[in-house]
């Protein structure tokens, strides 16, 4: 540094920066001053984008979404837009085989537009698009499309009230695009309707003569006088009555694979409150104990369901506590030798019971698991051991049954009513059948062997 010359610092930009102070000229040249950068400010408030804040859920094809699909205007920050006036067009995504039924475009209506009646055509999945002019696009997200033939055919238990009440109630069958619905028996508290494999009969159980309005009737309760009925899938001829000579109440029948026999639960002690496992002959001749609990006074054993070769039956082992908590089990029998095994570990249990049968294990037509409910919703159990599988985290679902095709029908409360839900077999897709208002219960679909469509019409209304 020259003589006579001091060093200052000077606080520039955050640092210190060394300059020569004195007589004399400088030679190094002083820094450019730096231009000020303007904050970004987001566009609060101004309508950028759309987005879907109510997803497509999986639908009967030809049925509008449940519930409606909203589309939102939103800004940069994703905040909603409710003063631009915004109209938003929606379609399905490009490449997509199918078509999209409904009005299709929808003026938003405080930042939100609704497309309460869109309906898909044609297999999924797919996807919609939403536009607007001047907006960013948005995509939903993938969603699966079932296809109905009015040639399946679906039978259930309908009811005005709750399944715990002694009201009047209906075996049904309808096609399953909702269509064709006939009343197959009219009567008391009715419950579990199974076809037989030919798909010309239905088993269920419940009273023979409807009570007093709503008297409380639960399967369990000796009063209630349940037994187990055949009927013909069409509604024409008699009840055949199976189990009239019981003492005490019978509920859950299901019959073999080759429809020669019928499982179902028996409880065979009155002042114990003991529940068996018995199988009797289609015609209700030869009944027979398979399995029953080895303490009566606290255990049950309930809900039988076939394996699909007839050599198994799977059932529900219920323990009941002092305080009313329950604890289940599901149980394999080999009906060559009556030996036991475990195939589900204790798990806690919700009480599901209808006046006419518990929402018991459903062997899957493949043979390969069990579908069965627990206190979150429905799962299945593999038969080689692996893993457990939670389908479902509704705790209303229930009174399960396997579709021919591998897929899962089941009830779901919604609204405040029990409705009939499908799913794939991996609890995805779940949506809601068409069906008529109330409280519909323990659907079964027909086996792929039974054909011809239902036509509208009244059954018989006593046996």
């Amino acid at each position: 540094m020259p003589r006579g010359r001091t060093p200052k610092l000077i606080w520039a930009l955050g640092v210190f920066v060394a300059t020569s102070c004195g007589r004399g000229t400088d030679s190094t040249p002083s820094p450019a001053p730096l231009e000020p950068t303007a904050p970004t400010i987001p566009s609060r408030g101004i309508a950028s984008a759309l987005a879907f804040t109510v997803q497509p859920a999986a639908v009967i094809a030809g049925v509008p979404f449940n519930p409606a699909v909203e589309v939102t205007v939103q800004d940069s920050v994703g905040a909603t837009v409710t003063t631009t006036p915004v109209t938003v067009t929606i379609a399905l995504a490009p490449g997509a085989a199918g078509s999209l039924q409904g009005t299709l475009t929808a003026a938003a209506v405080n930042g939100v537009a609704t497309f309460s009646d869109l309906a898909p055509t044609g297999v999924g999945p797919y996807r919609l698009v939403a536009t607007a002019t001047g907006l960013r696009a948005a995509t939903s997200e993938a969603f699966g499309v079932y296809t109905l033939s009015a040639s399946d055919r679906i039978a259930f238990v309908q009811s005005s009230q709750s399944r715990y009440l002694g009201v009047p109630s209906s075996v049904m069958v309808m096609n399953a695009d909702g269509s064709g619905l006939k009343t197959i028996y009219s009567g008391g508290v009715l419950g579990h309707p199974r076809w037989s494999p030919d798909g010309l009969k239905l088993v269920f159980s419940g009273q023979s003569a409807a009570p007093s309005p709503s008297t409380p009737c639960w399967w369990y309760d000796v009063s209630c006088q349940l037994k187990i009925f055949v009927a013909s899938a069409d509604g024409s001829g008699e009840l055949t009555h199976l189990t009239d000579n019981l003492s005490w109440n019978s509920a859950d029948p299901e019959w073999s694979p080759d429809g020669s026999r019928i499982a179902f639960t028996y409880r065979f002690d009155e002042i114990d409150d003991a529940y068996s496992i018995e199988v009797m002959n289609a015609d209700g001749s030869g009944q027979s104990r398979v399995a029953y609990p080895p303490n009566w006074e606290t255990d049950l054993y309930m809900a039988p369901t076939w394996s699909p070769d007839g050599r198994l039956l799977a059932f529900q082992f219920m323990s009941v506590g002092g305080n009313g908590a329950a604890m289940s089990q599901i149980l394999i029998t080999d009906l060559a030798d009556s030996r036991l095994r475990p195939l589900v570990p204790a798990f806690a249990t919700i009480f599901q019971w209808s006046a006419s049968g518990a929402s018991g294990p459903e062997w899957s037509p493949d043979g390969s698991r069990v579908l069965y409910r627990n206190d979150r919703g429905l799962a299945v159990a593999p038969l080689d051991g692996s893993a457990i599988v939670q389908l479902t985290s509704d705790g209303t679902d229930g009174m399960a049954s396997w579709t021919p095709q591998g897929r899962i029908l089941f009830t779901r409360v919604v609204g405040g009513a029990s409705r009939i839900h499908i799913m794939n077999a991996d609890g995805t897709g779940v949506a809601m059948l068409p069906q008529p208002p109330g409280n519909n219960y323990w659907p079964a679909w027909a086996p792929a062997r039974a054909t011809g469509t239902t036509s509208s019409g009244s059954g018989r209304s006593r046996p």
